[in-house]
Order: C-alpha cells, then structure tokens, then sequence
C-alpha cells in the first residue's frame, strides 16, 4: 500500500522538537510580513522569479534558509522557513561535514551491513572508508539511523583522500532521501554546536 502522508515519520518528530524546545525564543518556522503595499508586491514578484533567503554566519560556517512568501485568506503575507543548508567558509566554500565518531556501516536495501563506512557526510558528499574490496566507482546503500527509517545515500567516486579515506560526491537529485538527509544534518550540527555553547 502506497503512503500518501506528506511527511515522513522523522519529519514530523523534528517538527515536534522543534515546538516542544523550551530554549528562549525558538527560531519561528514562519513570520507575518509587515510593510508597505509596495514592498509586499515587490517581495511577492522576487519571490515569484528568485529563490528567497535569509543568511546567518555563525563560526566561520553560514546557515542560509530558503523562504517561501504564502498568502493567507486574508491576503496578508507570510514568510515560511525552509530546511536550512550549512557551508563552511574557508578558502573555498563546502558544504558543512557532519563527523561521524565513531564511523556508521552503511546497509544495503535489505539492511544488511556493507563493506563501506561513512566517517563525514554533507548534502553533497561523503567520506567513506571501504574495507575489503575494491573501491568502487558508485554505490548506492543507506545510512541507518537508530529509531527511524535509513536514509538512501548514492555515492559517485570524487577522489581518494588520504588516511583510508575516499570522497564521493552525493548523487541524489532533489527528492525525500535527500530533504531527509538535509534534515538530519542539520538536527546533528544543531546537537553538536549546542554542546560546543554549553560547555564554554
């Protein structure tokens, strides 16, 4: 039987984190939009031909979030947030790498473990280490998470990066798996920096 629910399970267990947080104003997922008649038409035409964002540098990374404007019945104007993608800024700019310590066996579709482990891993790569075999060109397994569904990574072979390690770049187009996976990055990096603020 097909699913047909909008959001996944994880999705929505996010989305309750996010309300039940108890942090002192909690970042709002969308804003009434105040202004001028003028400034809502021309935000409403950018918003019709551009993608709209709102950035935040944090730690040498920046955080930028996708906004979509949504009329209300009322006619009035809302800003909603998107799912945020995170970028190290260094000499180059990269997508930021969640570390993963220790390394997670990736499983095959029947949830068999592979040959193949995950030490980082951003919206568009990975570094992985193969044990045992060849390292292949592509492949095409799943991060298994403790309590939810995996989430489907497919790897094409970038280059070898010292230290056992392999770059892949991620080949999933824009689809479930990877809004998933931008979702669990974020979750991760949101642990992982709020442990870095509470212990300073």
């Amino acid at each position: 039987m097909q699913d047909d629910s909008i959001l996944t399970q994880e999705e929505l267990d996010f989305l309750r984190s996010l309300q039940d947080n108890q942090k002192p104003d909690p970042l709002p997922v969308g804003l009434l939009l105040e202004g001028g008649k003028q400034a809502k038409e021309l935000l409403a035409r950018l918003a019709a031909h551009e993608q709209l964002t709102i950035e935040a540098h944090i730690d040498s990374q920046r955080i930028t979030f996708p906004l979509h404007v949504i009329e209300d019945e009322f006619h009035a104007l809302h800003l909603q947030l998107g799912t945020p993608t995170i970028v190290e800024q260094t000499s180059a700019d990269r997508p930021w790498r969640l570390p993963l310590d220790p390394p997670v066996n990736l499983v095959d579709e029947h949830g068999e473990p592979s040959l193949i482990w995950l030490h980082a891993v951003s919206q568009s790569g990975m570094l992985v280490e193969v044990r045992g075999q060849p390292v292949p060109k592509r492949f095409s397994l799943w991060l298994p998470i403790p309590g939810r569904q995996p989430i489907a990574l497919q790897g094409i072979l970038a280059r070898k990066a010292g230290e056992g390690l392999t770059a892949y770049r991620q080949s999933l187009r824009k689809t479930r798996h990877s809004e998933r996976l931008r979702s669990f990055i974020l979750e991760q990096h949101q642990q992982l920096h709020g442990h870095e603020a509470e212990s300073r």
